[in-house]
């Protein structure tokens, strides 16, 4: 369960802390996720503001775990050159990202510090005692057994074998991201995959989900050999016929049925080509597979099923962008009030 995750200087984003934790509101109870966090967790903001910048550095993130960085990672460079201004010298900018997260009984905190695209950091805390550190390309291993026993390893797989991290490593290489382009994204489920595996696999369940919304499950997908095909009213279409709406759909339902439980999705414009009755859909199916979703969207209909608490609202200065969660700004907000109404009328000043 993730607890908050706090990131640093990547993309447009200067400095921001994200609390899951729930808020002193009483109601919507359903939205609590066992007992001590929101699920999900909505983006607002406005075109430009700096929303897909938070799903950008996940996804680097969630590459770094699956294989390695494979995805560029970018500082703020209007941020650099703000600096570069002011002191008049090549200023020293770090990317950093902590996440806090919660399995089993243990409270667990991993941080990863980047320097000009080189690991300068990374250490896992549990509960207050670092397991594990590295520093540039040395790791060390610290083993509590009435004192401190140091232990340097040439790499993460003999830390694994150690240390039992198993538990920790599935969850943090278990992040699912989908990026607005639904291109680029980085899913452990669909590595070494052909997304259409997963349409094919999970077709009776995405349908038998989708049952009652009109024309959301007219057609059927067969597979001969690699080939896909998508059949409507006994006529055939190759699968790159299917709309853009169809496969958002299948996409994000394969992802959720095909990921652990436990787990986290990141999905930029989640409601990207979705009818509203999908889109409440989709969050009924997170809470049966206890799932943590954080989103972005300009669906404001959703906001009538969230908490203030579940809602960050995001700004851009010109420089960099700032997260603030609703329930921060505003205090007085009750179960009574029309939170959607609020947010178009600009009441919340974003």
């Amino acid at each position: 369960m993730l607890l908050s995750l706090e990131l640093e200087n990547v993309f447009s984003i200067k400095k921001i802390k994200l609390d899951f934790v729930k808020a002193r509101y009483t109601y919507k109870r359903d939205m609590i996720y066992n007992d001590l966090a929101i699920n999900p967790l909505a983006i607002y903001g406005f075109n430009g503001s700096g929303k897909s910048s938070l799903f950008k550095a996940m996804a680097f993130l969630s590459s770094f775990w699956q294989k390695g960085p494979n995805m560029e990672l970018e500082h703020n460079y209007l941020l650099q050159q703000q600096l570069l201004k002011e002191k008049n010298s090549e200023p020293y900018l770090l990317s950093k990202f902590s996440l806090k997260f919660k399995l089993e009984n243990n409270i667990y905190l991993y941080n990863l510090v980047i320097c000009d695209k080189e690991v300068a950091k990374e250490e896992l805390i549990e509960n207050e005692f670092k397991l594990f550190e590295r520093i540039g390309n040395k790791y060390l291993l610290s083993i509590y057994n009435n004192s401190y026993n140091e232990t340097k390893l040439k790499d993460k797989s003999l830390f694994l074998e150690l240390n039992n991290f198993n538990l920790v490593y599935d969850y943090l290489k278990d992040i699912n991201v989908v990026l607005d382009d639904r291109i680029s994204s980085q899913t452990n489920v669909l590595k070494n995959k052909n997304i259409y595996d997963l349409f094919y696999k999970y077709q009776k369940e995405i349908n038998d989900l989708l049952g009652d919304i009109p024309g959301s499950n007219n057609f059927s997908i067969t597979k001969e050999n690699f080939n896909y095909q998508l059949i409507y009213n006994n006529n055939y279409l190759t699968i790159d016929k299917m709309s853009k709406g169809l496969f958002n759909i299948n996409m994000l339902f394969s992802l959720i049925l095909a990921s652990p439980r436990g787990s986290l999705l990141f999905v930029d414009d989640l409601d990207s080509n979705l009818h509203p009755f999908v889109l409440n859909k989709i969050l009924t199916l997170i809470k049966e597979k206890d799932i943590q979703l954080i989103f972005s969207s300009h669906n404001t209909h959703l906001m009538q099923y969230l908490r203030p608490d579940q809602i960050y609202l995001v700004g851009f200065n010109g420089v960099y962008s700032s997260y603030k969660r609703l329930s921060e700004m505003k205090d007085s907000i009750r179960e009574i009030n029309n939170i959607e109404k609020m947010y178009l009328a600009y009441a919340f000043k974003a």
